[in-house]
C-alpha cells in the first residue's frame, strides 16, 4: 500500500507534465499556423500578446514541473522519512495548481506594464522583448532567464544528489 502511495505522487506529476505540454502545444501552435497559412503575422498586437503569453507560460511551467519531479525523486530516495511525512498525491496536485498559478501570474505581468512582448525574427512568433527599451522590460526578461536557470540548477543538484552516495 505504501509503495502505491509513493508512486502516485510521481504519476500526479507526470500526468501534470503531459497535460501541461499538450495544452502548451495546442495553444502556442494556433498563431504560428495562422502565420504560415497567410504568409504574414495575423492578428496584430493582441495576437502577439496572446502568443507570447502562452509561450512564456509554458516556457516556465514545464521546467517548474520537471524541477518539482526532480525534487520529489530526490526526497523520495535520499530522505525517505521526510518524504513519507510531507509528500502525498493531494499535495502534489496542490503543487501543480500552484505552479500553474505562478506561471500564469508571471506571464500576465506585461499586461500590467512590467515587461513587454514583441514579435520575433522572422516574424512568425512572439515572445519576450529581447531588445528591451526600458529597465522594467529588461528586468522582466532577465527574471525569466534567471528563473529558468535556477530551475535547471535545482534539477542538476537533485539529480546529482540522487546519483551520488
Amino acid at each position: 500500500m505504501k509503495l502505491e502511495r509513493h508512486r502516485t505522487v510521481f504519476f500526479v506529476f507526470i500526468a501534470g507534465l503531459a497535460f501541461a505540454d499538450l495544452v502548451g502545444i495546442v495553444l502556442t501552435t494556433f498563431p504560428v499556423l495562422l502565420v504560415y497559412s497567410h504568409g504574414y503575422y495575423v492578428g496584430g498586437p493582441m495576437m502577439c500578446n496572446y502568443h507570447a503569453f502562452t509561450m512564456v507560460t509554458f516556457g516556465l511551467l514545464t521546467p517548474m514541473i520537471a524541477c518539482a519531479m526532480a525534487m520529489e525523486r530526490y526526497f523520495g530516495i535520499r530522505h525517505g522519512y521526510f518524504y513519507m511525512l510531507h509528500f502525498s498525491p493531494q499535495r502534489a496536485r496542490m503543487a501543480l495548481l500552484s505552479l500553474w498559478l505562478v506561471a500564469i501570474i508571471f506571464s500576465s505581468l506585461p499586461m500590467f506594464g512590467f515587461g513587454q512582448y514583441a514579435i520575433q525574427y522572422p516574424g512568425t512568433w512572439c515572445f519576450l522583448n529581447l531588445h528591451p527599451e526600458t529597465a522594467i522590460d529588461a528586468a522582466y526578461s532577465i527574471t525569466f532567464a534567471v528563473l529558468n536557470l535556477l530551475l535547471i540548477g535545482i534539477m542538476i543538484i537533485c539529480n546529482i544528489g540522487v546519483q551520488c552516495k
